[in-house]
């Protein structure tokens, strides 16, 4: 069963995140549902995935964590409360 890996933070913050030359991964855009403008990294790397987390993590930032499989969401790690995810 492949793992992908999914980080999801705010647009401004998107500079922060290292993008690497030799993996391969996606980039989305999409409004959450406070209409807080998200991008959305994800991966099969998991090396990759926690580089960008630690990245943000380094910097104080809100974002999302997700390891999914073909099934939907195995984990997932709110850090920081993300303004896009509170009700």
């Amino acid at each position: 069963m492949t793992k992908r890996f999914r980080i999801e933070v705010v647009s401004k913050d998107t500079r922060l995140i290292d993008h690497a030359t030799d993996v391969t991964y996606t980039v989305m855009s999409t409004i959450g549902p406070n209409g807080v403008n998200i991008d959305v990294f994800e991966t099969l790397d998991e090396g990759l995935a926690n580089g960008w987390a630690s990245i943000l993590d380094g910097h104080d930032k809100p974002y999302v964590a997700q390891v999914l499989d073909e099934n939907g969401a195995l984990a997932e790690r709110c850090v920081r409360q993300p303004s896009w995810r509170q009700h």
